[in-house]
């Protein structure tokens, strides 16, 4: 097995620029460069072999979450690494089976299952999150980096300003928001435009800190907060969800939009920002798995036919993937 691995490591070593060496459970080293290497995949037991060779670039992965393997030096070359050599090595039908078993029995269409997995990504501490996202918004997307914007922070005001500005919002109006993070757009809504916004956020401890933002700015009679997408329950003016849809899993993209246009009154505007492929893929296992349970990325196409079928009318379609 240890051979097969091998062979696996030189063709990623060939296909790299980056010099880095290997060195394997019970003896011996591979160098692909001559040169110092930056990084040195380091094996601590057999097992790791077993797992490259079912799972391939993945079963690495995870041989390194368990601990037979190590990564010593610069983890980032070493990933640089294995996108430069295209190290995805193709498709593998055990991760194939694992997928979708995993989309299965991850669906969304439990609340409890629903909460869960949202949990899995996003409830880790605020303070976490305060490290490397904007201050004091904490925007979880994409920021807008239009003409003359240079830093993080400006860049989300911007993205917040534009979301404004496709909505034509106006004093007094009753937005939700949906999916709404740490309650960044929400704040930016009421403070800069008038709006009063309901937020729906699954994730309790985004929902908290964003509790602590309305009561700190003394906002409670105009922002309120609910848990569940589907418990609204009543029509609102506008219809912001930014960064939510993909999150809906394959199984559950039409009953999210159903319930996206559920809350537009008769001649409100709405807007969906969500990450979408071009054309029609699976969502990988490793980001099914490790980053975003019970989620699916659709196309453009998938989201429209749904819109759609739901009588929603598409006024206009923006690609910001040069702001990402």
């Amino acid at each position: 097995m240890r051979s097969l691995v091998e062979k696996v490591l030189r063709k990623i070593g060939d296909g790299s620029t980056v010099p880095f060496a290997v060195r394997f459970a019970g003896g011996g080293e591979y160098r692909n460069r001559d040169a110092a290497p930056v990084f040195t995949f380091v094996f601590h037991s057999p097992r790791a072999y077993w797992r490259i060779a079912a799972f391939g670039h993945i079963g690495l992965l995870e041989a390194y979450f368990a601990g037979e393997l190590d990564v010593e030096g610069s983890l980032a070359k070493a990933l640089a690494a294995g996108i430069e050599s295209k190290a995805d090595w193709g498709p593998n039908p055990l991760n194939w089976v694992r997928n979708r078993w995993h989309e299965l029995t991850h669906s969304n269409a439990a609340r409890g299952q629903a909460r869960d997995n949202a949990n899995f990504h996003y409830a880790l501490s605020p303070e976490f999150y305060k490290l490397w996202l904007d201050d004091p918004l904490m925007l979880y997307t994409c920021a807008y980096w239009k003409d003359g914007v240079r830093t993080l922070e400006e860049a989300q005001r911007a993205k917040c300003d534009h979301v404004a500005r496709k909505l034509l919002l106006k004093a007094g109006e009753e937005v939700v928001d949906v999916g709404s993070g740490f309650g960044g757009f929400m704040l930016h809504a009421h403070e800069h435009y008038g709006v009063k916004v309901t937020a729906i956020n699954t994730t309790g401890s985004q929902a908290e800190h964003a509790r602590r933002e309305i009561e700190k700015r003394r906002l409670g009679a105009s922002l309120q907060m609910h848990g569940d997408f589907r418990d609204a329950g009543r029509e609102f003016d506008k219809v912001a969800s930014i960064g939510c849809l993909e999150h809906a899993g394959r199984g559950q993209l039409g009953e999210v939009i159903r319930a996206h246009a559920s809350y537009l009154k008769q001649g409100g505007l709405g807007l969906l920002h969500f990450i979408g492929h071009v054309g029609h893929y699976d969502t990988s296992l490793f980001i099914r798995k490790y980053v975003f349970p019970g989620g699916w990325i659709p196309s453009p196409a998938d989201v429209i036919v749904e819109m759609e079928k739901c009588g929603l009318e598409v006024l206009a379609v923006e690609n910001m993937r040069r702001h990402y």
